[in-house]
């Protein structure tokens, strides 16, 4: 099984995301954009794990639970990765928060006592919005994201989830494994 571990996105701020979405669809650039219900803040991509792994990776999980309160949620801006002038990945960052920090770094010894490999990066929390797949109109785009502002809005993390991803020919399918409330 393909599997990863995110936040799940609040309802108000995918409903932000997806007119952030709509407004650099007008760059007539090309980028698959995500879809606003699959939108999450992976946390660890585990990749593929037999169904033993994910029964560790549930046993490690639930040791968590009760131990986090929900985590703020503020997005700061758009951008690209690797950089403005060669993007592939669009996403809104959101504010490194101390507690999105403990979470992220209390993950990585849980999951390499199960012998899952220590993710390399450090946290850059973002959103994904979409993967260009040409240079297309790329500079349009760019510019758009450049120009944009965020509205401020507060919202929260509740909810912490182990994933299956399904890729299909129409985009990847999502179905929660195992929730975590954050309370």
């Amino acid at each position: 099984m393909r599997c990863f571990i995110a936040l799940e996105v609040p309802a108000d701020i995918r409903s932000q995301l997806a007119s952030m979405i709509t407004a650099l669809q007008a760059a007539d650039a090309d980028v698959k954009w995500v879809d606003p219900a699959n939108i999450h803040l992976t946390l660890k991509f585990l990749d593929e794990i037999s169904q033993a792994q994910m029964s560790a990776v549930s046993a490690q999980l639930d040791t968590l639970r009760g131990r986090y309160q929900k985590i703020p949620l503020l997005l700061t801006k758009m951008g690209a990765f690797p950089d403005m002038k060669r993007p592939q990945t669009i996403w809104a960052g959101v504010e490194k928060t101390t507690l999105l920090a403990a979470l992220f770094n209390d993950l990585e010894p849980l999951m390499s006592t199960i012998g899952l490999t220590k993710e390399q990066r450090n946290l850059k929390p973002h959103l994904t919005l979409g993967r260009v797949r040409s240079i297309r109109n790329a500079h349009r785009l760019t510019t758009i994201i450049a120009e944009s502002r965020i509205a401020s809005s507060q919202s929260a993390f509740s909810a912490l989830t182990l994933f299956r991803s399904t890729l299909t020919p129409t985009g990847p399918r999502y179905q929660p494994l195992m929730t975590i409330g954050l309370e």
